[in-house]
C-alpha cells in the first residue's frame, strides 16, 4: 500500500466514530490511536528484549531502569514493559479491553505515558467503552491493528509516516476550521517563512558536517519544526543534523507535536509541556541558530503577569528588560523572548515570526509597545516585514505579517529595513476553511523569497533607513486664558446642575445641607479672578472648611461651570522663573515629528506656530516612539471621479431603471 491509501484506511475509522460523535471530534480520536499504533509496531521487534533487561535489573535491586531500558530498545526514545505482547493482543478479550488498553498505555517509558496523558487517553477510552455508543473501542482496536494499518518502520519509513499524519493532522483541522487556529498554522504560511528565513544560510545549510538548532516557543502541532527539515532535506538535499525543540502550553497540541516527532524518528524529549514565557520556560539557558514561532494574537497575559513582573525587575538579567506591552496582548513577550534565546557569536541566529498589525503600530511614544519596537530597531535586529494576503488563517480574517530578525546583519541590510508587500500574492481556493479562502502557491512564495533575496527597490519592496520608523512625540499646551465669575447667571447655572443634587443626595455620606453651601457661595458672589489657583482658595476652600470633600473631577465640573474662555487675558505664571505658564487643562496637542528632523523647535516654530500662535512647546515632555505604518507606506492614491462623470453615471442608471419599468409595465 502507498501512503496514500495507508492515511485513507487510517482515516477510515470515522465511519465507526461519526454517528456518536460531531465531525469536528472525530480526528481528536482517530490521532491518538494512529500515533499508538505506530509505536506499537516500533516497539514489536526490541518487546521481550526490554522484559527481560527489566527483570534482570529488578534481580539486581536497581530502580532507576529508564536509561538501560532505551538502550535495549535498539536506541529508540521509548519501550513497553506491559504484560501484553502488543496492541493486537488486547483485542482477544472484547469485555477487558478497556482495562487492558489502559494498562498497555501505562507500561510506556514515561515520555509516552506524558502524550497520552495530555491526549486525554484515559477519558477517550471510557468514552469509547460507553454501552451508550454500542462500546466502539473494541471495533476501533479492530481497525487500527487491522493488517491495512500495519506501521511498522520496514513498511512506512520515518518520512512517508510523517507526511501520512501532517495530513492526518490538516484532515482534523480542516473539520475543526476557526478552532484550529490555536495550534494550527497553515502550511502555506509556514513554507513562505522557512523559505526567508533559511535562504540566506542555503550554500552553509549544504554542509552535512554541521549541526544547527531550531526551536518554537509556541510550536502547536510541530508544523514549523517539521517544514524546516524538509525545507533542508528535499529542498536543499542537505544532510545536516537538525535538532528541534518547542514548547507549548496546550495539552491537545502539546501532545500531537510530541508524537509527531517520535512518527518522524526524532527526539520527542525536546518537546517540552508549559508557557515558556513564564518560568516555566523549559529552555531557560539555551540558545538556538533558528527560532520560529506564529504566538497567539490578543491573548491576556495577566493570569501570570507576575512571573512577568519579577522577570521584569531582573533588569538585563531577564528576558523582558526592554518593556512591557499592555496586558491585553503578549505577542511582544515573545518577541523578547526569542531575541534571549539568540547566539551572540560570530553566525548570531535568525528569527522569524508570524504576527498581526498589532505589534506595529500600538501603543503611543514612551508606551511598553513602542519601548520594545525601539530597542529592536535602534539596536539593528529587524531585517524586513513581509505583509500577508487576508483571509490566509482558520481563524482569522485579518492580514498578517512575517517578522525577520537577524543580529547578524550581512553589510548592505545593516541599519536598513526591508518591507515586502505580499498581500496580492496568493490563489484563492475551492472551497473556504473557516475564514481561510486564500493561499499562498508555491510560486508565490519563490516570488516573495526572491524579492527579499535581492534586496532591491520596486513596486512591492521598499527599503528604509532604520530611524525612518522613529519620531519625536512633542506636547504643545495653550496658556491658561479662563476668568472664574461667580455671578448670578453661574450661580443659577450651578444651582441647576447635577452636581449640586449629587452633593445633597441622601446616598452621599459627605453631604451637607443645600442651603449651607449656597451660603457659603453667597459671601464670595461677584466676585472673579483669572488664577485657578486663586479660584481653589476662593470657591473650594471653605467648603472644604465645612466638611464638603470633592473629587478632583468634581471641582473640575464646578470650575467649567464658573469659568468661560477670554482670549484677551494674559499668560499667568505658578513662579516667576517658571519657563511656561500654566497650561489650560481643556488643551494639549501631540504632534510626531520625524526622527531625522534635526532641529525640532525650528520644526515647532515654522510648522506649528504659525496656526497656533499661543501654543507653547513642552520639551521636557517629548517622548521618542517607533510604529511602522505599513499599510500608509503601501497605500496606492486612486484619484476620486469628478462630480460631471458621477451626475453622468447618476443619468445612464436612471435611464436603464426607466427602461426596465417600461418593460415591466407591458
Amino acid at each position: 500500500m502507498n501512503h496514500s491509501q495507508i492515511e485513507s484506511f487510517l482515516w477510515g475509522a470515522q465511519d465507526l466514530l461519526r454517528d456518536y460523535f460531531e465531525p469536528h471530534e472525530v480526528g481528536n480520536y482517530i490521532l491518538p490511536f494512529v500515533v499508538l499504533k505506530r509505536i506499537d509496531d516500533i516497539l514489536v521487534d526490541s518487546k521481550e528484549i526490554v522484559l527481560e533487561r527489566l527483570s534482570e535489573l529488578e534481580k539486581q535491586g536497581i530502580t532507576e531502569v529508564d536509561k538501560d531500558l532505551r538502550k535495549v530498545s535498539g536506541g529508540k526514545y521509548f519501550y513497553n514493559i506491559s504484560e501484553f505482547k502488543n496492541l493486537k493482543s488486547i483485542t482477544k478479550d472484547p469485555d477487558t479491553c478497556n482495562i487492558n488498553l489502559k494498562k498497555y498505555i501505562d507500561g510506556f517509558s514515561i515520555n509516552i505515558k506524558e502524550i497520552f496523558k495530555n491526549f486525554k487517553m484515559d477519558d477517550k477510552i471510557d468514552e469509547l467503552s460507553n454501552p451508550e455508543i454500542d462500546n466502539l473501542l473494541f471495533p476501533i482496536l479492530e481497525h487500527f491493528t487491522n493488517k491495512n494499518a500495519d506501521l511498522s518502520p520496514d513498511k512506512v519509513d520515518h518520512m512517508m509516516m510523517g507526511l501520512i499524519y501532517e495530513n492526518l493532522i490538516r484532515k482534523t483541522n480542516d473539520l475543526t476550521k476557526k478552532k484550529a487556529g490555536q495550534y494550527f498554522t497553515p502550511r502555506d504560511v509556514i513554507d513562505l517563512m522557512i523559505h526567508v528565513l533559511l535562504s540566506p544560510h542555503k550554500e552553509l545549510l549544504k554542509d552535512s558536517s554541521l549541526v544547527r538548532s531550531i526551536y518554537d516557543p509556541a510550536v502547536g502541532t510541530g508544523g514549523m519544526l517539521y517544514m524546516a527539515s524538509n525545507y533542508i532535506k528535499d529542498e536543499l538535499k542537505s544532510k545536516i543534523t537538525l535538532n528541534s525543540y518547542g514548547q507549548d502550553n496546550l495539552p491537545f497540541s502539546y501532545a500531537i507535536c510530541k508524537s509527531e516527532m517520535i512518527l518522524r524518528g526524532l527526539n520527542p524529549d525536546n518537546i517540552k509541556f508549559g508557557n515558556s514565557l513564564t518560568k516555566k520556560d523549559q529552555f531557560s539557558d539555551y540558545k538556538f541558530r533558528y527560532i520560529v514561532s506564529n504566538p497567539p494574537y490578543g491573548t491576556n497575559w495577566k493570569g501570570f503577569a507576575t512571573d512577568i513582573k519579577e522577570e521584569a525587575d531582573l533588569g538585563e538579567k531577564g528576558r523582558y528588560f526592554v518593556d512591557l506591552p499592555g496586558q491585553g496582548d503578549g505577542q511582544l513577550l515573545f518577541l523578547q523572548h526569542m531575541i534571549s534565546k539568540m547566539y551572540d557569536d560570530e553566525l548570531g541566529s535568525r528569527i522569524g515570526i508570524i504576527y498581526n498589525g498589532s505589534p506595529l503600530f500600538t501603543g503611543s511614544a514612551d508606551s511598553g509597545e513602542s519601548n520594545i519596537r525601539k530597542w529592536v530597531i535602534e539596536n539593528d535586529l529587524l531585517e524586513c516585514i513581509i505583509a500577508l494576503p487576508k483571509n490566509l488563517f482558520y481563524n482569522t480574517g485579518l492580514f498578517t505579517y512575517i517578522w525577520i530578525l537577524n543580529n547578524r546583519k550581512p553589510e548592505k541590510r545593516k541599519k536598513k529595513i526591508q518591507l515586502i508587500d505580499g498581500r496580492l500574492f496568493f490563489e484563492k481556493m475551492s472551497s473556504k476553511l473557516g475564514e481561510k479562502s486564500y493561499r499562498i502557491s508555491k510560486q508565490h512564495v519563490d516570488d516573495l523569497t526572491k524579492k527579499y533575496s535581492n534586496f532591491k527597490k520596486d513596486e512591492h519592496s521598499k527599503i528604509f533607513d532604520n530611524d525612518d520608523f522613529g519620531y519625536t512625540k512633542i506636547i504643545i499646551k495653550k496658556p491658561f486664558k479662563k476668568l472664574f465669575n461667580i455671578n448670578l447667571k453661574n450661580i443659577t447655572a450651578f444651582e441647576n446642575s447635577n452636581i449640586i443634587k449629587k452633593l445633597n443626595s441622601k446616598q452621599n455620606p459627605k453631604s451637607i445641607p443645600e442651603k449651607k453651601i449656597f451660603n457659603i457661595i453667597k459671601k464670595i458672589s461677584k466676585k472673579s479672578c483669572n488664577n485657578p489657583s486663586e479660584f481653589d482658595d476662593l470657591f473650594f476652600k471653605p467648603l472644604d472648611e465645612v466638611g464638603l470633600k470633592l473629587t478632583p473631577t468634581t471641582k473640575k465640573s464646578i470650575s467649567d461651570i464658573f469659568s468661560e474662555n477670554n482670549e484677551t487675558l494674559e499668560p499667568i505664571y505658578k513662579k516667576l522663573t517658571d519657563s511656561h505658564p500654566i497650561p489650560d487643562p481643556d488643551f494639549k496637542f501631540y504632534e510626531k515629528i520625524p526622527l531625522k528632523t534635526k532641529d525640532i523647535k525650528k520644526y515647532f516654530e515654522t510648522n506649528i506656530k504659525p496656526f497656533l500662535d499661543d501654543g507653547v512647546w513642552y520639551a521636557d515632555e517629548s517622548h521618542v516612539g517607533y510604529e511602522i505604518p505599513f499599510t500608509k507606506i503601501f497605500h496606492k492614491y486612486k484619484k476620486l471621479p469628478l462630480i460631471r462623470e458621477i451626475n453622468a453615471d447618476i443619468e445612464t442608471l436612471q435611464k436603464e431603471i426607466s427602461t426596465d419599468l417600461e418593460g415591466l409595465m407591458k
